[in-house]
């Protein structure tokens, strides 16, 4: 049985039966390579590719692997070292372990991306951007690394202004508001307060008609004592407001005192007039 010997022990030392038997057609043992001329050639360790076959009388002799570029993961009869791969962005993917001489890069995904492409491998070599629900949806199934984000639409009566979770429309009621706009799936219902709002227009008119009445009623009766107390030849009262034309406007004139709620009337002679 062939003794099995790692490369580092054959430099610059003679061949074993080994490489002997290769030459008559007999397969190479672990950790062996077969050269197409030289026969069995020990392999260059992990981080190593070859860089001279061995011969009858020498060992392979091995190169380092360029860190950060190249990578050799297993024992073996290459003359070069692999490529270490790269993580694209554009793709999706981040490096997640860097390259060393004797392991390949290792890539994941995004925050936030999952996979549609994967290698014969089963590793991921692909990712999209996770979807964003739009205004008026909600996160039905949040994304992972292997599915995309499910959204759904926002139910009657709720609504949703960013997209991730629905909120149910505001009940007016509650805060004694009454409902002044309806809401929708993308917006809340807007309340007020119309009785508030209501006195705040309305009172202003009151307040201005119940003063120009009263002004008027106080002018009234200060014209009507003067005239209770004045003898017959002085003239007669002109005309009061609208209000109270219609008691003056015909002869005889009536003076009127509204404490008493009663009027005392008498006839114009033509001296008044005058």
């Amino acid at each position: 049985m062939d003794k099995v010997y790692q490369n580092t022990a054959f430099r610059g030392k003679t061949l074993s039966v080994s490489h002997v038997l290769s030459l008559l057609g007999q397969r190479c043992g672990p950790f062996w390579y077969l050269h197409k001329t030289e026969g069995c050639c020990p392999m260059c360790d992990p981080g190593f590719s070859v860089s001279k076959n061995c011969t009858r009388v020498t060992a392979t002799i091995c190169s380092p692997c360029l860190a950060g570029k190249t990578f050799m993961n297993e024992p073996n009869g290459l003359s070069e070292c692999l490529t270490c791969k790269s993580c694209d962005s554009g793709q999706g993917l981040m490096i997640k372990d860097k390259c060393t001489v004797t392991s390949d890069t290792v890539c994941n995904l995004h925050p936030g991306y999952y996979c549609v492409s994967y290698s014969g491998e089963g590793e991921c070599i692909f990712g999209e951007k996770h979807q964003k629900c739009g205004p008026g949806q909600h996160v039905k199934t949040p994304g992972t690394k292997s599915a995309n984000t499910v959204c759904e639409e926002c139910p009657d009566g709720f609504y949703s202004t960013v997209g991730k979770n629905c909120t149910k429309w505001t009940n007016c009621a509650i805060t004694g508001e009454e409902e002044n706009e309806k809401g929708s799936t993308t917006k809340d219902v807007t309340c007020w307060r119309r009785s508030r709002a209501r006195i705040g227009l309305v009172f202003p008119f009151v307040f201005i008609f119940f003063t120009l009445i009263a002004c008027t009623l106080w002018w009234y009766l200060q014209t009507c004592r003067v005239y209770s107390r004045n003898p017959n030849n002085t003239p007669c009262p002109t005309p009061i407001p609208s209000v109270l034309q219609k008691i003056t406007s015909e002869s005889p004139e009536c003076v009127c005192d509204f404490r008493e709620i009663n009027c005392v009337c008498r006839t114009c002679t033509n001296h008044d007039q005058e």
